[in-house]
């Protein structure tokens, strides 16, 4: 019976003699692949468009605004990994991929630790952009301020001038890791400015017509109610044609004319009896436009 357990043992001690050399063996392999591996799924997930699992196999977090950016980016195409140069826990990352019909370098690093390895976040790019007339853009799905430097993962971004109704202008910006851009987009007036400014003029006259017991401020027409009461209860309003933006420029100023407004006044009459009407058919509003963030403002004089 000794002689049989002393062969199990011996049996035993070779099958853990076994074990410990494949573990050697994998550990080994894994830190060698593993750099790798992890800079292949980070491509993929460019190519895809997968945020989460970008967020997952890279360190620090993404702002809301590149993760907005992004996710209405066109993605690289055709990622390929043309080298991995692992240094103790680092490795350099050299590779490409299609951006905007051209082949472009991409390169980052990624490091491991005791949680795994993981793309090391040199991978982002720089972008901004200014456009006149115009305050903010869009970069993918994101609204930006224009000049904000937004830090963007690599893809092709399309920047276009905010609002689309009133202003037209675009351009596409292709992010590298590491790599800053600022592009500047040529921005016009949009085919249907007209329409959405008088949109605006509409709101701004209905506003400026609310019944009320007093003549509105900064609103193009008066109401000459003093020769004909001592006290006014209520002024009534009915607009029979909305002052019209014939044209729009860049300048920055905006008229509005033509109008018809027909106003009922109520109140303690000199004279007679009340109500009484007044009506103008040169109803004029002015105004400066501006435009703060992705909206246009209108400023009355």
């Amino acid at each position: 019976m000794s002689r049989r357990v002393a062969v199990v043992v011996a049996s035993v001690a070779v099958v853990l003699g076994a074990a410990a050399m494949v573990w050697w063996w994998t550990s080994t392999a894994d830190r060698a692949s593993a750099p790798r591996d992890v800079a292949q799924v980070y491509l993929t997930a460019l190519e895809q468009g997968d945020i989460d699992t970008i967020h997952e196999v890279r360190r620090g977090s993404l702002s809301p605004l590149a993760i907005d950016a992004f996710a209405g980016a066109d993605h690289i195409v055709d990622a390929r990994i043309d080298d991995v140069v692992v240094d103790g826990d680092e490795g350099a990352v050299t590779a490409s991929a299609e951006l905007a019909g051209e082949r472009r370098p991409l390169q980052f690093a990624v490091i491991g630790d005791s949680d795994g390895w993981k793309v090391a976040g040199d991978d982002l790019g720089e972008l901004s952009a200014s456009t006149t007339p115009g305050a903010a853009v869009t970069m993918g799905d994101a609204v930006v301020e224009a000049d904000t430097v937004v830090d963007v993962l690599p893809a092709v971004y399309p920047v276009v001038a905010v609002p689309e109704e009133v202003l037209s202008g675009r351009t596409d910006a292709a992010i590298t890791p590491q790599q800053t851009v600022h592009v500047v987009v040529e921005t016009e007036l949009a085919a249907g400015a007209v329409d959405a400014v008088q949109r605006a003029v509409d709101a701004w006259a209905e506003a400026c017509t609310v019944s009320a017991q007093s003549v509105p401020a900064s609103c193009g027409f008066d109401v000459p109610w003093p020769a004909d009461f001592t006290s006014i209860a209520s002024i009534d309003y009915r607009i029979d044609a909305y002052p019209s933006v014939a044209d729009l420029g860049v300048d920055g100023v905006l008229v509005a004319s033509d109008g018809v407004l027909v106003a009922t006044v109520r109140g303690q009459a000199r004279e007679g009896d009340e109500p009484r009407t007044y009506r103008t058919d040169d109803w004029m509003m002015r105004g400066a436009i501006t435009f703060e963030g992705a909206q246009l403002v209108i400023r009355a004089f």
